[in-house]
């Protein structure tokens, strides 16, 4: 309803012209905070209250411009949800295969520390915290060479941290 009323208030300026873009804008944000049916519901009343109720009194569901105008928006109400629904549950997917990940990496016994494509530290169990004194909020975004170094066991010389190599070259490294 908000959608139509800033409709209304843009129509001395539109006039007859773009009717239902305030709407389509609501469904789609509809769509992506509250799901499908909601956002079919928002369709439905917001072209009832664009086509019936107009400032300048009732439109007539004969005329050619608002089939063509109904039939646009049908399509394009349609689209959006297709598109928003879909996109949440892609979202509800990645959570979700996100949360068994993160349960994997938290009940394995030895340390393990993830990144992501730049080396900045995206995840670190309860071992690799108790291993190198950090806590995993404390390292969220640090560059992994900040955090943990690997030193040669013999010489206690520092060493090439294998992941920017496997970063830089896309190969598995020891």
């Amino acid at each position: 309803l908000a959608a139509v009323l800033v409709r209304w208030s843009l129509d001395p300026w539109l006039n007859d012209q773009l009717r239902y873009v305030p709407v389509i804008g609501a469904v789609a944000w509809v769509v992506y905070y509250a799901g499908y049916g909601p956002a079919i519901l928002t369709a439905i009343v917001g072209f009832v209250a664009g086509t019936l109720f107009k400032p300048e009194g009732i439109a007539s569901l004969q005329d050619p411009n608002t089939l063509v105008a109904f039939a646009v928006f049908c399509i394009t109400c349609t689209l959006i949800i297709f598109l928003g629904e879909s996109q949440k549950r892609a979202r509800s997917r990645v959570d979700a295969s996100m949360e068994l990940q993160q349960i994997t990496f938290a009940s394995i016994g030895d340390a393990v520390i993830t990144t992501d494509a730049g080396g900045r530290i995206t995840y670190m169990n309860p071992v690799a915290e108790s291993l190198t004194g950090w806590s995993h909020e404390e390292v969220q975004g640090r560059p992994l060479g900040s955090v943990f170094s690997i030193h040669n066991e013999e010489t206690r010389e520092p060493v090439e941290n294998p992941v920017g190599r496997v970063l830089r070259e896309g190969v598995i490294a020891g």
